[in-house]
């Protein structure tokens, strides 16, 4: 996270006026600032997509950029999904789910 963006978020949480900065960067620092809620709202309903079945369920390691998922859809064993990102991963697998029963 940037100096600026850290700084703002303390004096936003203060509820203090910021006139130095302009409302180009106003916007952009919220952008920054709301992105893993847009990230974590996306991921939560890919999510719910994959474990929408008795059965299946998702592992999502602390580290690296996959997902591996598990039910009937996957022939009832692991299947390990990567990309760029877990989120990239999660759209990943939800794709090769919605493949796979002909979505």
């Amino acid at each position: 996270m940037s100096k600026l963006l850290e700084n703002v978020i303390v004096e936003l949480d203060r509820g203090l006026a910021i006139p130095e900065i302009t409302r180009e960067q106003t916007a952009l620092v919220m952008f920054h600032a709301l992105e893993p809620l847009v990230d974590a709202a996306e991921a939560w309903a890919l999510l719910e997509r994959l474990v929408d079945e008795e059965g299946d369920s998702v592992v999502i390691p602390h580290y690296g950029k996959s997902v591996r998922c598990y039910g009937e859809w996957t022939g009832n064993r692991d299947e390990v999904f990567c990309a760029g990102d877990r989120v990239a991963a999660l759209r990943s697998a939800v794709l090769a789910k919605d493949q796979k029963q002909g979505m």
